[in-house]
C-alpha cells in the first residue's frame, strides 16, 4: 500500500471519529433547554385499570421532537390522535420514564425523567356498594395499600355517615320549618275564627 492510500484512509478514518463526536458535543443553549423542558410538562401521564393486576399507561400531548422510554425499553411517540397507550403494567410496580429530544442537533445538560407508582388493583371495586358510592377511597380500581374487607365496610360506613349527614340536616331544617308553618297556619285559622265570633257577638 502507498503512502499516499495510506493518508488517504487515515483523513477519512479521523473524518468517521472525530465529526460526530464534534456534532454531538454541542450543547443546547437556554433557549432550546427551556423550550424541551416546556413541552414535557405539558405531556399528561395517567394509568387506567386493565385486568387483573395489569394495567395500561396512557400518554397524551407528545410532540414530534420527544421519544419516551420507561425502564422495560418501552417506546412512547408522537400519535395523530394525541394519545399513545401501552399495557403490561404490573399493579404495586414503580415506572420511571425518561424524555429524550429528537430532532435535536444538540444534547441536554440534564435528563428528564418522571417516575409514576401505580397502586395494585383493588378487588374491592368490584362490590356491589362501590356502584353507589363510586367517590369512596377503596373503591377505586387501584390501591396504595391493603385492607381487609372487615376494614373496607368499617371506613365504608364512616363514609357513608359523612357523605349522608348533610341530606340529614338538610331533612331536620325542612321537618322543622314544615311543623312551624303548621302551628302558623292553625293560629292565624284559630284567631280569625276568634275574631269572627267576636263580630257575630256584636251583631247579635
Amino acid at each position: 500500500m502507498n503512502i499516499f492510500k495510506k493518508i488517504f484512509l487515515l483523513t477519512l478514518l479521523l473524518i468517521v471519529i472525530i465529526i460526530p463526536q464534534n456534532v454531538y458535543a454541542q450543547k443546547c443553549n437556554e433557549s432550546q433547554t427551556k423550550e424541551f423542558e416546556n413541552m414535557v410538562k405539558n405531556i399528561k401521564i395517567e394509568y387506567v385499570h386493565d385486568k387483573g393486576n395489569k394495567f395500561k399507561i396512557k400518554m397524551a400531548n407528545i410532540p414530534k421532537e420527544i421519544l419516551i422510554v420507561d425502564n422495560n425499553g418501552t417506546n412512547f411517540t408522537y400519535k395523530s390522535n394525541n394519545v399513545s397507550v401501552n399495557d403490561g403494567y404490573i399493579g404495586g410496580e414503580t415506572y420511571q420514564f425518561k424524555f429524550l429530544p429528537v430532532y435535536y442537533n444538540c444534547e441536554l445538560d440534564i435528563e428528564y425523567t418522571k417516575t409514576v407508582k401505580i397502586g395494585k388493583y383493588n378487588q374491592f371495586s368490584e362490590k356491589e356498594e362501590c356502584k353507589k358510592y363510586k367517590d369512596f377511597k377503596y373503591c377505586q380500581t387501584s390501591l396504595n395499600t391493603s385492607i381487609t374487607e372487615d376494614e373496607f365496610y368499617q371506613e365504608l360506613d364512616k363514609y357513608k355517615s359523612k357523605v349522608n349527614k348533610p341530606k340529614y340536616i338538610f331533612l331536620s331544617i325542612c321537618s322543622v320549618n314544615l311543623i312551624a308553618l303548621i302551628i302558623i297556619y292553625f293560629i292565624i285559622i284559630r284567631k280569625r275564627k276568634k275574631e269572627e265570633n267576636l263580630i257575630n257577638d256584636f251583631i247579635k
